[in-house]
């Protein structure tokens, strides 16, 4: 009889802890559920970042950005080429200009008149050869003049054309990096809200916890006295 009774209260008070016991077992493996969950989520996002949408944005505007910087370094080549262009065609242009427009008395090293006591077989070779002279530096003045103009003309034209493509490029890239930044926006919100969801699943197990963790302290008075009751009544059986 002594034995059935301790059996049974010994048995009552095992099932208790167990049950307890049980409980903790459940908030671990929620604690263990969060952190799977955290681990998918992150595993997902980095996924998205390295090969998803916005991994593709991302190489699409740095691309972008790439073409910009070359398309860049084009126009100042191009200009550099075009200031030069410029420079060369106002210097060559300019005895074009000269003798386009001066009155003959006022052509400088001309020294037209004749010179005392020349005779004027001499003054006409004289002249004839600052003349032929002249007429070679003119002709030659004159084809560059007309080549730098062209130049000029093609390479204000192509610089014209690169500035406008310029623009479009930019304009591209603004755009690609719109498409990028709201991608990885998105991809930041949800890592955002995947860690919202651990911390709310973490507090919600650590709150339960200490919920089972403050009833088993309390349990645990209660079966102290209950254990130490089941002894005295062992104690108190066998004076029978």
């Amino acid at each position: 009889f002594k034995e059935s009774i301790n059996k049974d209260l010994e048995a009552g008070i095992q099932s208790d802890i167990m049950s307890d016991q049980s409980a903790l077992n459940k908030l671990l493996a929620a604690f263990a559920s969060c952190a799977a969950t955290m681990t998918d989520a992150q595993a997902e996002v980095s996924k998205e970042k390295a090969a998803g949408s916005a991994g593709a944005s991302f190489l699409s505007y740095d691309s972008c950005v790439s073409q910009e910087a070359s398309m860049n370094s084009e126009i100042k080549t191009c200009k550099t080429t075009l200031d030069a262009i410029t420079t060369n065609k106002t210097q060559a242009c300019k005895l074009v200009t000269q003798v386009s427009s001066q009155k003959i008395d006022s052509v400088s090293g001309c020294n037209c008149s004749a010179q005392e006591g020349e005779a004027y077989r001499d003054y006409l070779v004289r002249q004839a050869s600052y003349f032929q002279t002249l007429r070679k530096t003119f002709q030659t003045q004159q084809t560059l003049c007309e080549e730098y103009t062209k130049q000029l003309l093609t390479q204000t034209t192509s610089c014209s054309t690169k500035t406008e493509e310029l623009a479009q490029k930019e304009t591209e890239c603004l755009e690609a990096k719109g498409t990028f930044c709201s991608m990885d926006a998105a991809i930041t919100a949800k890592s955002a809200a995947t860690c919202e969801a651990y911390s709310a699943c973490y507090a919600a197990a650590k709150l339960s916890l200490q919920d089972v963790v403050n009833s088993v302290k309390a349990k645990q008075v209660h079966r102290l006295k209950e254990w130490n009751s089941t002894k005295s009544l062992d104690c108190f059986m066998d004076d029978f």
